[in-house]
């Protein structure tokens, strides 16, 4: 059974507000490694594989990769996520695995033996699940609101085709 989506169907079932809150907090988990990524990596290329493979929400993952992607440009993160990853290839324990590792010559394209791409990767991962279930919460929250919002705007309601199935209602 193919359960992706395309970013057409991710949008109407976004303004429909049939994606599941899960759904949407996953879009935004994928979207922020996405975004976070220094795009000479081909990481970001498989995260976004991986988020059309899974059920998470496109939409959500395009919207949080452009801003994750601005955040991730930043001065400020990418000090951090050099120094993060230069702590990483310095310390004694995760020396040997990390040398196996690149060893492996498909890991060539990810670039990980790069200080920043390896940081960004693991401060993205460490915000992983704070992410998941913060965004949640909101989107638990505050979909029924915002799904409102959208659909009394006849712009989005003619891109998510709720014209045409009003008009069958009779509405």
């Amino acid at each position: 059974m193919n359960r992706s989506k395309t970013i057409w169907q991710s949008f109407r079932s976004t303004v429909d507000g049939i994606d599941s809150s899960g759904q949407l907090a996953a879009g935004v988990v994928f979207g922020c490694l996405v975004g976070l990524i220094p795009k000479e990596s081909v990481l970001w290329i498989l995260l976004i594989v991986a988020a059309i493979m899974t059920n998470a929400n496109l939409l959500t993952t395009g919207v949080s990769a452009i801003f994750f992607g601005f955040a991730g440009m930043a001065a400020p993160f990418q000090n951090l996520a050099h120094r993060v990853g230069v702590a990483a290839f310095e310390s004694s324990s995760l020396k040997p695995l990390l040398s196996q590792l690149f060893e492996i010559p498909a890991l060539a394209w990810t670039r990980l033996e790069n200080s920043l791409v390896f940081g960004s990767l693991m401060l993205g991962l460490v915000l992983v699940i704070p992410l998941y279930l913060i965004s949640k919460r909101l989107f638990e929250r505050y979909r029924q609101a915002f799904i409102q919002a959208l659909q009394q705007k006849k712009f989005f309601r003619w891109l998510a085709g709720s014209e045409k199935l009003d008009a069958a209602r009779g509405q």
